[in-house]
Order: C-alpha cells, then sequence, then structure tokens
C-alpha cells in the first residue's frame, strides 16, 4: 500500500482548517443569515449541517433549527466517520471519488465565505462601525 491515503488524510485536513479558519470570526447571528448567492437563503449554520450528512452519505432532512455548535458537532463526527472509512479502502480511484467531493463541497463554502461573507460586511450591513 502506498501512502495514498495518508495524502488523502492531509487534503481532507487542510479542506476542513480551511472552512474554519473562514469559520473563526463569525458571531452567532452570522450562522443564521442567509449566505445567498449559489447558497440562496440557506444560513451558514445550515450550510454546516448539509455538508455532514453529505459527507456521511445520508440523506436525512435538515433539521429546520440547527443550532451552530450542533452542527459543528455533526461535522467532527462526519469527518471522524470519514477517516474510519478511509483506512478501509485499498484503491485510490474509489478512495479519490469518495474523498475529492467532501473536499470540493468544503472548499467551496470556505471560499463563498471568504469572498461573498466577510464578517465586516456582516457588521457593516447591521450598521455597526467598525475599526480599520
Amino acid at each position: 500500500m502506498t501512502n495514498e491515503p495518508i495524502a488523502f488524510t492531509e487534503r481532507l485536513s487542510r479542506s476542513r482548517q480551511a472552512l474554519l479558519d473562514a469559520l473563526a470570526e463569525r458571531t452567532e447571528s452570522d450562522f443564521h443569515r442567509a449566505l445567498r448567492g449559489d447558497y440562496g437563503d440557506e444560513s451558514l449554520v445550515h450550510a454546516l449541517s448539509r455538508l455532514a450528512i453529505e459527507e456521511r452519505g445520508n440523506t436525512a432532512d435538515l433539521p429546520d433549527h440547527p443550532l451552530p455548535p450542533q452542527a459543528m458537532h455533526h461535522l467532527a463526527g462526519a469527518r471522524y466517520a470519514t477517516l474510519s472509512y478511509l483506512a478501509t479502502l485499498e484503491d485510490s480511484d474509489a478512495t479519490e471519488a469518495f474523498v475529492v467531493p467532501i473536499i470540493e463541497r468544503e472548499q467551496a463554502l470556505a471560499d463563498h465565505l471568504i469572498t461573498h461573507v466577510s464578517p465586516r460586511a456582516a457588521k457593516d450591513e447591521q450598521g455597526i462601525a467598525t475599526n480599520s
């Protein structure tokens, strides 16, 4: 067996860290605000919950009113399950087919947060003065 599972694990780690970095300065109200753009009226907390459900491969319904801590907990649980499953895969094509969509979804949300939903813009939208 090669180091491919390690490379996929590292890629998953980087995509999750990019998402966490994009979430770093979010407030409670930011998690409940509509993301707009490609996400329409979906809130950040719903998008995070959906990421967890999709990573687990579930078709479960999203909770009506998830709380940010629940969404983060579900993401952590989904990643634990992903890494456990990844350790059982021996075919690199199957591993890539499993991992790449997860990375792409996380990166898309992180990029959207960074480019369209900056904490400063959210504060300005609320009429809160920010220091430059």
